[in-house]
Protein backbone atom coordinates (compact mmCIF):
# COMPACT_ATOMS: atom_id res chain seq x y z
CA UNK A 1 0.00 0.00 0.00
CA UNK A 2 3.01 2.66 0.15
CA UNK A 3 3.97 4.90 2.67
CA UNK A 4 1.29 6.50 4.84
CA UNK A 5 0.97 9.90 5.95
CA UNK A 6 2.68 11.11 9.01
CA UNK A 7 0.42 11.69 11.88
CA UNK A 8 3.07 13.05 14.23
CA UNK A 9 4.86 16.10 15.11
CA UNK A 10 5.42 17.07 11.44
CA UNK A 11 1.78 18.07 11.32
CA UNK A 12 1.62 18.92 15.11
CA UNK A 13 4.04 21.75 15.45
CA UNK A 14 4.12 23.61 12.12
CA UNK A 15 1.97 25.94 12.61
CA UNK A 16 3.04 28.39 9.97
CA UNK A 17 2.99 25.61 6.91
CA UNK A 18 0.83 26.92 4.04
CA UNK A 19 1.09 24.45 1.10
CA UNK A 20 1.38 20.43 0.99
CA UNK A 21 1.48 18.45 -1.92
CA UNK A 22 1.95 15.14 -2.03
CA UNK A 23 0.14 13.72 -5.23
CA UNK A 24 1.25 11.04 -7.11
CA UNK A 25 2.98 8.95 -4.43
CA UNK A 26 1.66 5.96 -3.86
CA UNK A 27 0.57 6.88 -1.05
CA UNK A 28 -1.91 4.71 1.61
CA UNK A 29 -3.62 4.73 4.63
CA UNK A 30 -5.87 7.25 5.95
CA UNK A 31 -5.53 11.32 5.93
CA UNK A 32 -4.54 11.82 9.83
CA UNK A 33 -7.45 14.17 11.65
CA UNK A 34 -3.82 16.11 12.83
CA UNK A 35 -3.86 17.64 9.32
CA UNK A 36 -6.80 20.20 11.08
CA UNK A 37 -4.32 21.51 13.46
CA UNK A 38 -2.56 23.13 10.07
CA UNK A 39 -4.40 26.49 10.34
CA UNK A 40 -2.62 28.26 8.01
CA UNK A 41 -2.79 25.97 5.23
CA UNK A 42 -4.22 27.15 1.77
CA UNK A 43 -3.07 24.11 -0.07
CA UNK A 44 -3.37 20.38 0.06
CA UNK A 45 -3.06 17.67 -2.90
CA UNK A 46 -3.22 14.56 -2.15
CA UNK A 47 -4.79 13.38 -5.31
CA UNK A 48 -3.27 10.54 -7.41
CA UNK A 49 -2.51 8.41 -4.34
CA UNK A 50 -3.79 4.70 -2.42
CA UNK A 51 -5.43 6.86 0.51
CA UNK A 52 -8.36 4.83 2.44
CA UNK A 53 -10.79 5.65 5.12
CA UNK A 54 -12.88 8.51 5.58
CA UNK A 55 -12.18 12.19 4.85
CA UNK A 56 -11.54 13.69 8.50
CA UNK A 57 -13.82 15.92 9.78
CA UNK A 58 -11.07 17.97 11.45
CA UNK A 59 -10.18 19.32 8.07
CA UNK A 60 -13.25 21.77 8.63
CA UNK A 61 -10.73 23.43 11.04
CA UNK A 62 -8.64 24.86 7.69
CA UNK A 63 -10.91 27.96 6.72
CA UNK A 64 -8.13 28.97 4.70
CA UNK A 65 -7.93 26.93 2.24
CA UNK A 66 -7.91 27.58 -1.30
CA UNK A 67 -6.68 24.62 -3.15
CA UNK A 68 -7.69 21.55 -2.23
CA UNK A 69 -7.20 18.22 -4.75
CA UNK A 70 -7.88 14.72 -2.87
CA UNK A 71 -8.75 13.36 -6.18
CA UNK A 72 -8.12 9.80 -7.71
CA UNK A 73 -8.00 8.25 -4.55
CA UNK A 74 -11.15 5.72 -4.88
CA UNK A 75 -10.30 3.56 -2.08
CA UNK A 76 -11.63 6.18 0.39
CA UNK A 77 -14.63 5.17 2.46
CA UNK A 78 -17.83 5.89 0.71
CA UNK A 79 -19.43 8.55 2.15
CA UNK A 80 -21.24 12.24 0.85
CA UNK A 81 -19.43 15.36 -0.35
CA UNK A 82 -18.11 16.52 3.37
CA UNK A 83 -20.49 19.01 5.61
CA UNK A 84 -17.22 21.31 6.74
CA UNK A 85 -15.94 21.77 2.71
CA UNK A 86 -18.62 24.71 3.37
CA UNK A 87 -16.49 26.56 6.34
CA UNK A 88 -14.01 26.43 3.43
CA UNK A 89 -15.04 29.65 2.11
CA UNK A 90 -12.17 30.94 0.47
CA UNK A 91 -11.87 28.19 -1.52
CA UNK A 92 -11.03 28.83 -5.30
CA UNK A 93 -10.20 25.24 -6.35
CA UNK A 94 -11.96 21.41 -4.89
CA UNK A 95 -11.41 18.46 -6.65
CA UNK A 96 -12.89 15.14 -5.22
CA UNK A 97 -12.75 13.32 -8.53
CA UNK A 98 -12.65 9.30 -7.94
CA UNK A 99 -12.84 9.80 -4.26
CA UNK A 100 -16.00 7.72 -3.16
CA UNK A 101 -18.64 10.36 -3.18
CA UNK A 102 -22.29 9.40 -3.06
CA UNK A 103 -25.45 11.36 -2.56
CA UNK A 104 -26.49 14.83 -3.84
CA UNK A 105 -24.56 17.28 -4.94
CA UNK A 106 -25.18 20.24 -1.81
CA UNK A 107 -26.59 23.34 -2.37
CA UNK A 108 -24.16 24.96 -0.27
CA UNK A 109 -21.78 24.87 -2.79
CA UNK A 110 -23.47 27.25 -5.16
CA UNK A 111 -24.47 29.76 -1.64
CA UNK A 112 -20.91 29.23 0.42
CA UNK A 113 -18.37 28.94 -2.14
CA UNK A 114 -18.82 31.81 -3.97
CA UNK A 115 -14.92 32.19 -5.08
CA UNK A 116 -14.80 28.67 -6.84
CA UNK A 117 -13.05 28.71 -10.16
CA UNK A 118 -12.75 24.86 -10.49
CA UNK A 119 -14.96 22.47 -9.04
CA UNK A 120 -14.44 18.49 -9.97
CA UNK A 121 -16.20 15.70 -8.61
CA UNK A 122 -16.33 13.59 -11.79
CA UNK A 123 -16.05 9.82 -11.27
CA UNK A 124 -18.88 9.68 -8.61
CA UNK A 125 -21.77 7.62 -7.91
CA UNK A 126 -23.46 11.15 -6.93
CA UNK A 127 -27.63 11.05 -7.32
CA UNK A 128 -30.10 13.78 -7.75
CA UNK A 129 -30.76 16.67 -9.57
CA UNK A 130 -27.56 19.10 -9.99
CA UNK A 131 -28.61 22.18 -7.36
CA UNK A 132 -29.83 25.19 -9.27
CA UNK A 133 -27.39 27.47 -7.08
CA UNK A 134 -24.30 26.46 -8.85
CA UNK A 135 -25.71 29.00 -11.05
CA UNK A 136 -24.47 31.59 -8.66
CA UNK A 137 -20.41 29.99 -9.16
CA UNK A 138 -19.89 33.65 -11.21
CA UNK A 139 -16.31 33.02 -11.06
CA UNK A 140 -16.25 29.36 -12.11
CA UNK A 141 -14.19 28.30 -14.80
CA UNK A 142 -14.18 24.70 -15.39
CA UNK A 143 -17.08 22.25 -13.79
CA UNK A 144 -16.71 19.06 -13.99
CA UNK A 145 -20.10 16.49 -13.31
CA UNK A 146 -19.41 13.99 -15.37
CA UNK A 147 -19.94 9.84 -14.39
CA UNK A 148 -21.95 10.12 -12.31
CA UNK A 149 -25.91 9.07 -11.55
CA UNK A 150 -26.63 12.82 -11.76
CA UNK A 151 -30.60 13.17 -13.36
CA UNK A 152 -33.42 15.53 -14.29
CA UNK A 153 -32.93 18.63 -16.22
CA UNK A 154 -30.02 20.32 -16.57
CA UNK A 155 -30.55 23.52 -14.62
CA UNK A 156 -31.14 27.12 -16.50
CA UNK A 157 -29.45 28.97 -13.63
CA UNK A 158 -26.11 27.47 -15.40
CA UNK A 159 -26.62 30.10 -18.06
CA UNK A 160 -25.16 32.65 -15.72
CA UNK A 161 -21.49 31.06 -15.79
CA UNK A 162 -20.25 33.74 -17.55
CA UNK A 163 -16.83 32.49 -17.18
CA UNK A 164 -17.14 28.89 -18.00
CA UNK A 165 -14.77 27.69 -20.56
CA UNK A 166 -15.10 23.38 -19.67
CA UNK A 167 -18.20 21.74 -18.88
CA UNK A 168 -18.78 18.19 -18.71
CA UNK A 169 -21.89 16.78 -17.78
CA UNK A 170 -22.02 13.30 -19.80
CA UNK A 171 -22.46 9.80 -18.17
CA UNK A 172 -25.35 10.66 -16.37
CA UNK A 173 -28.84 10.69 -16.83
CA UNK A 174 -29.58 13.98 -17.17
CA UNK A 175 -32.19 15.67 -20.08
CA UNK A 176 -33.53 18.33 -21.58
CA UNK A 177 -32.43 20.72 -24.12
CA UNK A 178 -29.29 23.40 -23.83
CA UNK A 179 -30.79 25.77 -26.39
CA UNK A 180 -30.89 29.22 -24.25
CA UNK A 181 -28.38 27.83 -21.77
CA UNK A 182 -25.11 27.04 -23.30
CA UNK A 183 -26.46 26.87 -26.98
CA UNK A 184 -27.61 29.76 -29.34
CA UNK A 185 -28.01 27.04 -32.19
CA UNK A 186 -24.32 25.30 -32.90
CA UNK A 187 -22.82 28.52 -31.38
CA UNK A 188 -21.88 28.49 -27.60
CA UNK A 189 -24.30 31.47 -25.78
CA UNK A 190 -21.21 31.50 -23.58
CA UNK A 191 -18.75 33.68 -24.66
CA UNK A 192 -15.81 32.00 -22.93
CA UNK A 193 -16.73 28.25 -23.66
CA UNK A 194 -14.37 26.44 -25.58
CA UNK A 195 -15.23 22.57 -24.55
CA UNK A 196 -18.67 20.94 -23.79
CA UNK A 197 -19.48 17.19 -23.39
CA UNK A 198 -22.77 15.59 -23.21
CA UNK A 199 -25.11 12.31 -23.53
CA UNK A 200 -26.09 13.46 -26.70
CA UNK A 201 -25.74 11.12 -28.65
CA UNK A 202 -27.97 8.65 -30.46
CA UNK A 203 -29.41 6.78 -27.88
CA UNK A 204 -30.09 2.26 -28.43
CA UNK A 205 -33.04 0.75 -29.80
CA UNK A 206 -35.48 1.13 -27.07
CA UNK A 207 -34.62 5.13 -26.06
CA UNK A 208 -33.01 6.39 -30.17
CA UNK A 209 -33.43 9.79 -29.29
CA UNK A 210 -30.42 11.75 -27.03
CA UNK A 211 -31.00 12.23 -23.71
CA UNK A 212 -29.60 15.71 -24.11
CA UNK A 213 -29.90 18.38 -26.85
CA UNK A 214 -27.07 19.89 -27.67
CA UNK A 215 -26.18 21.38 -31.19
CA UNK A 216 -23.25 23.18 -29.72
CA UNK A 217 -21.75 20.42 -27.68
CA UNK A 218 -18.08 19.05 -28.79
CA UNK A 219 -18.35 16.12 -28.01
CA UNK A 220 -21.59 13.72 -27.67
CA UNK A 221 -21.71 10.59 -25.87
CA UNK A 222 -24.19 7.96 -25.82
CA UNK A 223 -25.00 4.81 -23.38
CA UNK A 224 -23.72 2.37 -25.96
CA UNK A 225 -20.37 3.92 -25.92
CA UNK A 226 -18.50 3.34 -22.81
CA UNK A 227 -15.47 4.91 -23.68
CA UNK A 228 -16.36 8.44 -24.66
CA UNK A 229 -15.04 10.38 -22.78
CA UNK A 230 -12.76 8.06 -20.33
CA UNK A 231 -9.67 9.96 -19.91
CA UNK A 232 -9.35 11.04 -16.58
CA UNK A 233 -9.05 14.87 -17.03
CA UNK A 234 -7.60 15.66 -14.25
CA UNK A 235 -6.63 19.39 -13.58
CA UNK A 236 -2.23 19.72 -12.99
CA UNK A 237 -0.97 22.31 -10.24
CA UNK A 238 2.58 21.86 -9.12
CA UNK A 239 3.49 25.75 -7.18
CA UNK A 240 6.57 26.64 -7.85
CA UNK A 241 8.48 29.02 -5.66
CA UNK A 242 9.72 31.17 -9.00
CA UNK A 243 6.07 31.78 -9.42
CA UNK A 244 4.81 32.86 -5.77
CA UNK A 245 3.44 29.59 -5.71
CA UNK A 246 0.94 30.61 -8.17
CA UNK A 247 -0.90 29.23 -11.06
CA UNK A 248 0.58 29.40 -14.40
CA UNK A 249 -1.62 27.83 -16.43
CA UNK A 250 -4.41 25.01 -16.07
CA UNK A 251 -3.36 21.65 -17.74
CA UNK A 252 -5.04 18.89 -17.68
CA UNK A 253 -3.67 15.73 -17.24
CA UNK A 254 -4.84 14.73 -21.25
CA UNK A 255 -3.01 17.91 -22.57
CA UNK A 256 -6.33 19.84 -22.40
CA UNK A 257 -4.68 23.73 -21.78
CA UNK A 258 -5.91 26.70 -21.32
CA UNK A 259 -4.75 30.24 -20.54
CA UNK A 260 -4.79 31.39 -16.77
Amino acid sequence: EGNSLPDSNVLVNNPSLMFVTLHDNALGGSIPTSFGNLQSLIHVDLSSNRLTGPLPTEMGELTNMEFLFLASNPNLQEGPIPEWIQNMTNMEELSLKATARTGLIPSWIGTSMSKLLLLDLDMNTLSGAIPPSLGELSKLRFLLLNRNMLEGDIPTGLANLANLQLLLLDDNNLEGDTEGIFCNGTEFSLDKLEEFYSDCGPGDSSSPSPQVNCPCCTLCCDEADTTCNDDELLANYEPMWERGFGRAEWSFSNETEFDF
